[in-house]
Order: C-alpha cells, then sequence, then structure tokens
C-alpha cells in the first residue's frame, strides 16, 4: 500500500516538475548610461531640480518601443545577455526626434517560447529566455530656453 502512494507521489511529482519547466533567464535592466533622463513616473526633473511634468512643462512627441529578449543558463544564474542594447535603442530614438527624456517607462516581461519544452529545459546547461518590452513616452520641454542635449540622464540641463 505505501509503494502505491509512493509511486502517485513520484509521478505527480514527475509531471509537476515537467510542466513547470526548469528554465528561464533574467534581465537587469539599468539605465546608467542613457544620454537622456528616463522615468518610470510622468515628470523629470530640470536642472534646478524642480519637477518638469507632463502637459504641463513637457509635451509627449512620440512613443517610445523596444522589444529584446534575454538568455541565460544554469536555471538564470548566468546571464547571457546584457542591456546595452536597450540602453542604445533609447538614445539613439530619444536624439533621432529630438526629445529630451522618457516618462511612463514600463517594462513587461514574457516567458519565451523557448522555455515551453519541458523535457530539453530540466539540464541546466539548455539556455532559457525571456521577452521583454520596454515602452515610455518621448517628451519635449515646452520651454525653448532649457536644453534637449542633457549632460547626464539625472536631469535636464538648462542652456548656458
Amino acid at each position: 500500500m505505501t509503494s502505491n502512494y509512493l509511486k502517485v507521489f513520484l509521478l505527480f511529482w514527475s509531471l509537476g516538475l515537467l510542466a513547470g519547466c526548469g528554465s528561464g533567464a533574467r534581465a537587469i535592466l539599468k539605465f546608467d548610461g542613457t544620454k537622456y533622463p528616463v522615468s518610470m513616473s510622468a515628470f523629470l526633473y530640470d536642472s534646478d531640480y524642480k519637477v518638469v511634468a507632463k502637459d504641463k512643462e513637457l509635451e509627449v512627441i512620440a512613443q517610445f518601443k523596444h522589444e529584446k529578449r534575454f538568455w541565460g543558463i544554469f536555471y538564470t544564474i548566468i546571464a547571457l545577455s546584457n542591456d546595452d542594447e536597450v540602453v542604445a535603442a533609447i538614445n539613439r530614438e530619444v536624439s533621432n526626434i529630438g526629445g529630451d527624456g522618457i516618462i511612463n517607462l514600463s517594462v513587461t516581461a514574457y516567458n519565451c517560447l523557448f522555455n515551453s519544452f519541458p523535457i530539453i529545459s530540466l539540464a541546466p546547461i539548455m539556455p532559457g529566455c525571456v521577452d521583454t518590452v520596454v515602452m515610455g513616452e518621448i517628451v519635449k520641454l515646452k520651454d525653448k530656453a532649457l536644453s534637449s542635449t542633457p549632460k547626464t540622464a539625472n536631469y535636464i540641463q538648462k542652456k548656458e
């Protein structure tokens, strides 16, 4: 009788392990390399550290969207991707459009299809992935006395 319970337990445990899929990846997004301020809220700071807000001092001139797949192995312990591509896309898009920064930034992560193969994903050396979508609003200052090329990503600097 006890061996039947053990067999049932092992069967359900195995099915649960296979259904859960062991692979995946992790993404650490740091926007330290951006040339423009990036905010998850609807405002930025000017060079005097005063708040400049959407629909007041800031106008939305475009939408930003960038999709990136991050890879990892050993059950996400070793990351095979970094955020350089995302930072480069932010710098490129804001510069091309003539913006001063990005507000209302959001990051969404999705499990990618590659992780859906249970037998393969149990091996720690098999890579796993996560699909991310980074979105926000590219803004420009309404006041022309402020610079569109800030020197730091912490705030928007005024022209001298």
